[in-house]
C-alpha cells in the first residue's frame, strides 16, 4: 500500500516499468495478479503513461475496475466513491459494479458513482493538459539549513536564491 500526506506526493516505476507519479492525499493498494498487478485507488489520483502490455495493469476503485490497454490517463477516487477516469490517448475498458461495460478511446472522460453505471461525461480537447497540471508540478523540497552555508549562496545564485525565498520556483 501506499498513502501520500497533505505535503507528499510520489513517483512509482510498476514492474512493467510504467511510471506513475501519485500527489498528495492519495491512497493506493497493489496486488499481484496471474497477468499482471492490480492498482486499488482508495483515494485521490493515479495518473499512468502505460505503454506495456494490454491488459497487465488493472486499475480499481469503489464500484468500477479500468482493464488498461496501452494508456494515457488519470483514475482518481472521489471522496463520495464516486470515480473519475480521464483518458488521454488510448483505449480503457471500464467495467462497473452493475457488471456494465463501457469502452473509452482517446479524449474521453467517465464517473462512475457507486451503484450506478458507468457514464461518459466529457471530451477533453486536444491540448487542454490543466486535467493533470499536478503531474508536471513538481515542489521544491529543501531545507536550507541543511545545505551548511554559512553566508548565503555567494553572487552567482544570488538572483535564483531570492527568488526561492517568494517562493517563486518555476
Amino acid at each position: 500500500s501506499l498513502r501520500t500526506g497533505a505535503r507528499s506526493a510520489a513517483t512509482l516505476m510498476l514492474t512493467n516499468r510504467t511510471i506513475a507519479p501519485v500527489p498528495a492525499l492519495s491512497t493506493l493498494h497493489f496486488k499481484a495478479q496471474p497477468q499482471g498487478l492490480a492498482i486499488q485507488v482508495l483515494k485521490g489520483l493515479l495518473y499512468l503513461f502505460h505503454r506495456g502490455d494490454p491488459g497487465d495493469v488493472e486499475v480499481q476503485g469503489s464500484g468500477v475496475m479500468a482493464a488498461v490497454r496501452g494508456t494515457e490517463f488519470a483514475f482518481e477516487g472521489e471522496d463520495d466513491g464516486s470515480v473519475v477516469t480521464t483518458l488521454y490517448d488510448g483505449a480503457v475498458d471500464l467495467t462497473d459494479t452493475t457488471g456494465a461495460r463501457l469502452s473509452l478511446v482517446s479524449g474521453e472522460v467517465a464517473v462512475a458513482r457507486p451503484g450506478q453505471r458507468a457514464e461518459k461525461t466529457a471530451t477533453v480537447l486536444a491540448g487542454d493538459w490543466t486535467a493533470v497540471q499536478w503531474a508536471l508540478n513538481y515542489p521544491a523540497i529543501l531545507d536550507v539549513g541543511e545545505l551548511g552555508w554559512s553566508a548565503g549562496p555567494g553572487v552567482a545564485l544570488e538572483p535564483s536564491w531570492a527568488a526561492f525565498q517568494r517562493g517563486d520556483i518555476v
